[in-house]
């Protein structure tokens, strides 16, 4: 029930936007009746998606927000979409960002297999309240945020490329083209 005020918000966000896609709400067996009651209420259509687990389980002590981290790569198996944009419930959007729906991506002909199977922003590794379970790269010096101008003009056009800093795209942000050959593949011994 936490993430429905933000979701909430999100919805108002995208259409106060002009945005002409609708949101479709994700939700696992975890979210609770009196919040689909709340989108049924205000007219947002949801789909249950299935709470992903790693294979080997993972004490999440230290931050119990990434438990949930696993169930973002859902959207890549939603094949009933031509393309999927992921946002997580707390975005607030300020003006429409329709173009991501048209952002060039590799078809479903490659499989996956191509050089653009997916696009995200960046992951902010800064790391500025210095958590200890963090990992050490985990510093300004290695944030693509903080390395990708000089001129803060250009970064408002012109982002970091998809190898800078740590080179990690951050889930809560992400478009997709779904295919369930991606979503589906066994894991390979290396």
């Amino acid at each position: 029930m936490a993430y429905l005020p933000g979701l909430l918000t999100l919805d108002y966000s995208l259409k106060a936007a002009g945005s002409k896609y609708p949101l479709v709400a994700l939700t696992t067996d975890t979210f609770p009746a009196e919040g689909h009651a709340a989108l049924k209420a205000r007219g947002i259509p949801w789909k249950r998606i299935p709470y992903l687990l790693p294979s080997i389980p993972k004490e999440y002590t230290d931050d119990p927000r990434l438990h949930d981290c696993r169930s973002k790569l859902t959207p890549v198996g939603l094949t009933e979409y031509q393309r999927v944009i992921q946002l997580d419930s707390d975005m607030l959007v300020l003006r429409n960002m329709d173009e991501l729906m048209e952002t060039e991506l590799d078809g479903l002909e490659v499989q996956g297999r191509g050089q653009r199977v997916f696009t995200a922003s960046h992951a902010c590794v800064c790391n500025p309240l210095r958590k200890t379970h963090y990992s050490k790269e985990w510093i300004a010096d290695n944030c693509a945020f903080t390395t990708q101008h000089h001129d803060p003009q250009a970064a408002q056009h012109s982002g970091a490329g998809p190898k800078a800093g740590l080179g990690m795209p951050n889930g809560g942000l992400q478009v997709v083209v779904p295919c369930q050959a991606v979503y589906w593949t066994p894991r390979r011994a290396t």
